[in-house]
């Protein structure tokens, strides 16, 4: 079977999944249904196409209509953009490229703004609550040493 399929599968999966822990998730993907954002990634030279359905999101290596939105940047723009608390910021960064329908980004971004997830609930079902406590002062800990790497790399 091809990687870049099987990569694209599971990444498929792993966001539906993650939508799925959110009962209000799902709603807030309405204002992207039918919609096909386009994400060119620089220096790798990779893209992949999110296509937006009422209740889910298909990740695709190819897509045969024309993208709503299409976005070119750099592998740790869009890992910024993921994690950053301020993504307009780093939308307006010059090497960033948008084309077609940038409304459709604020949509996109207000839609997994509004996902909250109780990530301990999930994992103290699995190692306990203290087990959970610490696991999430583990991760908010690396995220925050990853955010500041990638913006000492940025300088």
């Amino acid at each position: 079977m091809n990687p870049k399929f099987m990569a694209l599968s599971a990444l498929e999966k792993a966001i539906n999944t993650f939508l799925k822990l959110d009962d209000s998730a799902r709603e807030s993907l309405s204002p992207l249904a039918n919609k096909t954002i386009q994400i060119d990634i620089k220096k790798i030279n990779h893209t992949v196409y999110f296509v937006f359905l009422k209740d889910c999101i298909h990740v695709q290596g190819d897509c045969l209509d024309e993208a709503d939105l299409i976005i070119k940047a750099r592998p740790s723009q869009f890992i910024r953009l993921a994690t950053s608390k301020t993504p307009d910021d780093i939308l307006d960064e010059d090497d960033i490229e948008m084309m077609g329908d940038v409304v459709l980004a604020k949509k996109m971004q207000a839609c997994f703004k509004a996902i909250h997830i109780d990530w301990a609930s999930y994992l103290a079902k699995v190692v306990g609550e203290v087990g959970a406590n610490e696991a999430e002062k583990g991760l908010k800990g690396g995220l925050s040493f990853a955010k500041k790497t990638l913006s000492r790399l940025k300088d």
